[in-house]
């Protein structure tokens, strides 16, 4: 399969990085949760990464993921969506993001 690319900026990268920073990555007695922890960690360094490299450049980039890396992304993106109560303001990027991925899969 090719990887699966989307559109991004640097709010969209604050927000995304975001999201992974705050995430539980613990082991775990589950293996498939750590195997989705293991993917989203190797992701969340890309990410960085790449929120490193544009800053302060807004401009719009695309960024590759592997099929595997795109569906724990996406994911992820909607079960923090859920739970934004105190950051609203990243309610719609992350909901953007996460619709696109969506798109790109299918």
């Amino acid at each position: 399969m090719e990887p699966i690319k989307i559109e991004l900026n640097l709010e969209k990268l604050k927000a995304i990085n975001g999201e992974l920073a705050e995430l539980n990555f613990e082991p775990s007695s589950i293996r498939l949760i750590n195997v989705k922890r293991s993917i989203l960690r190797q992701v969340g360094k890309k990410l960085m990464k790449k929120q490193i490299d544009v800053y302060p450049s807004n401009k719009t980039f695309k960024f590759k993921l592997e099929y595997y890396e795109a569906d724990q992304l996406e994911s992820c993106l909607r079960m923090s969506i859920v739970d934004l109560g105190h950051r609203e303001e990243h309610y719609h990027t992350l909901r953007m993001v996460a619709d696109e991925i969506n798109q790109k899969l299918a």
